[in-house]
């Protein structure tokens, strides 16, 4: 069984594999394509199934547990380059994209 992380970033899609059997982790590399983030993410799990001798399906089913995180939304709100969207959220929250983590002197209403 294996244990599969997945970061899709704006360049890079990183697959970080954990062979549960022996404890060895492995790392692999494809570019990420931001019309389909879905491709960049198949290809390095394609390279991961490679380098264990697998077809991609037969590596996917050895997969006990994947975790998956991306900076792609993240991205697309610093560049401005999305989809036009609107935000709802609670009270005190409407500068929550703003102001990210910083430090809030005063609340809006």
């Amino acid at each position: 069984m294996f244990r599969v992380a997945v970061d899709v970033g704006g360049t890079f899609t990183d697959c970080l594999v954990l062979e549960e059997s022996t404890g060895e982790l492995r790392q692999f590399k494809a570019p990420t394509t931001p019309s389909d983030p879905s491709i960049g993410l198949m290809n390095a799990l394609k390279k991961a199934a490679t380098a264990y001798e697998l077809m991609v399906e037969g590596f996917v089913s050895q997969i006990g547990l994947l975790i998956h995180g991306t900076t792609l939304a993240t991205n697309t709100l610093i560049k401005k380059d999305g989809a036009k969207t609107g935000m709802v959220t609670t009270r005190y929250f409407a500068d929550v994209i703003e102001i990210r983590r910083g430090y809030k002197n005063v609340r809006t209403s």
